[in-house]
């Protein structure tokens, strides 16, 4: 995890907080709300195979963990993960192929203003998304 995530000001170091426990119960309660994010998504992304965009940031031991455990989730349920770090596949026209899209540890303004506006058209129309740890930001002249 990134140093400075937990101040000491807030009650406990980056070590304390995560835990292989800590970060176990983290990983199956972000699993069960992307499961439950997959099955409730709306009928106009209803695919032949749902597919899943793990967005994430530079790989390190837990982006690794955490989409081994989204593929494993997948292959179990029928769906299929897509991971990228690529920011340019936040457009409309790629955003469509996918019934939802997860944040994986992703840090600073990683997508453009066009990104951005793709991915807000994307959840206006019914699609779905999850965050961990640190999703991207958005620019201060967009607001999803």
């Amino acid at each position: 995890m990134h140093a400075g995530m937990f101040p000491a000001s807030r009650g406990g170091s980056t070590a304390a907080a995560w835990s292989p426990p800590r970060r176990r119960r983290w990983l199956i309660g972000f699993l069960a709300a992307l499961a439950l994010t997959l099955t409730g998504a709306d009928a106009a992304f209803a695919q032949s195979t749902p597919r899943v965009l793990v967005f994430h940031g530079p790989s390190d031991a837990t982006i690794d963990a955490g989409v081994a455990a989204l593929e494993t989730l997948g292959s179990e349920n029928n769906f299929e993960v897509d991971p990228s770090t690529n920011a340019a596949d936040f457009s409309a026209t790629n955003l469509a192929r996918y019934r939802a899209i997860v944040f994986l540890n992703n840090a600073g303004d990683r997508l453009s203003t066009a990104q951005e506006g793709a991915l807000q058209g994307y959840v206006q129309a019914g699609g779905g998304s999850s965050a961990s740890a640190r999703p991207p930001r958005p620019s201060p002249a967009t607001r999803l």
